[in-house]
């Protein structure tokens, strides 16, 4: 991290591997690495090989540098795991993306009250705007950001009034890295609108969007697996197993709705719960 940070030459991407196959001699923390590393831009990606790294702790250190975490379980797979990361790195097309929401300074009854995401956000005293930092982004990539809004209850004059109203405002800044500039905002700024009506809807009419419900167990499914992978660490299997079990039926509900998308979910969460059924099983597995 030294010579990284004191290089007179840089690129637009900086990344780092760290390649561990065991644990830290030392307890202590990692707070002031994630500092100089995110004030820096360098992202950590992590690879543990082999049963006796710390997982946990890799995981971290690439959650908070905003790189990526990858197990390796033989050592043949190293050239190819290298590989995948070096090439992603050189398809950033963009880095120091920042998504903002804004509710409009016209609408009171609209808070946005959380952020569904991995990625660094902050949420406005008054809820009434947000900011969700991307490190990088690929060519051709896409990300799907999950945000939740509170809408609140309003008085109107005209019991039959149905509107349409624009409750979020969404831009993007980044720097473009083929334009070695950054550009401040989008030419054509995004808006989330919403019927506003004080009548009687039939639920028929206004469907639940199944891809926002897919994000959301997405989600869920990403942090019941670090929740559970805690517990696992500290040796309470038994309340790492319940984490998966539970989010495991929830997501049934959904299975028809979208089979494949919900089986590889199911998948994820099965292989995890085998690797930490017990103490024996996840000493072996890593």
């Amino acid at each position: 991290l030294d010579v990284l940070t004191q290089r007179t030459t840089k690129n637009p991407i900086t990344g780092m591997i760290l390649l561990s196959d065991g644990m830290d001699n030392k307890e202590q923390s990692y707070e002031y690495l994630y500092e100089r590393a995110r004030e820096a831009e360098i992202s950590i990606h992590s690879f543990g090989y082999g049963s006796d790294h710390d997982a946990r702790k890799l995981h971290t250190i690439s959650v908070k540098t905003e790189g990526t975490f990858t197990y390796i379980y033989e050592f043949e797979q190293i050239k190819q795991c290298f590989a995948g990361c070096l090439g992603g790195l050189v398809s950033i097309s963009c880095c120091d993306v920042k998504v903002h929401l804004r509710v409009p300074e016209t609408i009171q009854n609209v808070k946005i009250s959380e952020v569904l995401s991995k990625y660094d956000n902050t949420i406005s005293d008054n809820m009434h705007s947000a900011q969700i930092n991307i490190h990088n982004l690929y060519a051709g990539e896409k990300k799907d950001l999950l945000f939740m809004v509170k809408i609140l209850p309003t008085e109107t004059n005209n019991d039959s009034e149905t509107i349409e109203l624009k409750i979020i405002d969404v831009d993007v800044n980044y720097f473009d890295i083929h334009r070695g500039s950054r550009v401040n905002r989008l030419e054509s700024p995004s808006s989330l609108k919403i019927l506003h009506t004080t009548s009687e809807i039939d639920p028929s009419d206004n469907p639940i969007n199944s891809q926002v419900i897919q994000q959301k167990y997405r989600h869920l499914t990403s942090k019941a697996i670090l929740e559970a992978s805690n517990f696992a660490e500290q040796g309470n299997f038994t309340r790492a197993q319940s984490i998966i079990n539970n989010l495991k039926q929830e997501i049934m509900l959904h299975r028809n709705e979208a089979p494949e998308f919900y089986d590889a979910l199911i998948e994820d969460l099965s292989m995890i719960a085998r690797q930490q059924s017990n103490a024996h099983v996840y000493q072996s597995g890593g």
